[in-house]
């Protein structure tokens, strides 16, 4: 450290030096400082199903996770040594994974099926890849059709995750129609907050079926 301050002093510096930023512009912004530090993926396509316009924050942080196959299951537990009971909670037919959890559990089965159709979705794919393709086809825009199967979409994950953590922590059921009922209530209040269903005329079933009269 001595020889280094030592040298130090023989280095001369003119005037016209000064610090210059290493960006474009040779200006500092915050912005320049993430993307240096930051590592580059793609970009996915699922995004707009993720962060779509009128999500549940909560609900789209959770889907994140699922589309990023980053939840902690008993599958990936596994790996890390983990050697208790390793079925699924719902059904005990199959071991816990992404896969089996979204939808291929009786259970969850039943709750996605009949969700997606009162959005109007029908014979919905159960496999988790194919879900993804389905969902980039038929879950865009702003139809009402599509932002109802979105929400129902992020709810429905989210509370099966929530589900399965209170079943494995503090042992407490949920029927199936009460686990209905409350993705039907949570998508139901987003459109409410949105207050406004002029630009849903095309969907007056679905307004009908869900009891979006009142918006009018």
């Amino acid at each position: 450290m001595l020889n280094i301050s030592n040298k130090l002093h023989t280095v001369e510096v003119g005037d016209a030096d000064e610090p210059v930023w290493n960006s474009r512009s040779g200006i500092y912004k915050c912005s320049d400082t993430w993307e240096k530090l930051r590592e580059v993926h793609p970009v996915v396509e699922w995004w707009k199903i993720v962060w779509a316009p009128a999500s549940i924050p909560r609900h789209s942080f959770m889907l994140w996770l699922v589309f990023r196959d980053a939840l902690i299951t008993k599958q990936r537990m596994c790996c890390w040594g983990y050697s208790g009971q390793i079925l699924c909670p719902f059904c005990y037919e199959a071991q816990e994974s992404r896969e089996h959890l979204f939808f291929r559990c009786s259970f969850s089965r039943r709750i996605w099926t009949e969700i997606m159709a009162e959005c109007s979705f029908y014979n919905v794919p159960l496999d988790w890849d194919d879900i993804v393709v389905w969902s980039l086809k038929v879950m865009q825009g702003k139809s009402l059709r599509a932002v109802l199967g979105r929400l129902c979409f992020g709810a429905t994950v989210y509370h099966i995750w929530k589900q399965r953590n209170d079943l494995l922590h503090n042992n407490t059921p949920r029927t199936e129609e009460a686990f209905l009922t409350r993705v039907r209530w949570e998508a139901r209040v987003k459109i409410v907050a949105k207050g406004n269903i002029s630009h849903f005329r095309k969907n007056m079933n679905l307004v009908a079926k869900w009891n979006l009269h009142f918006l009018e």
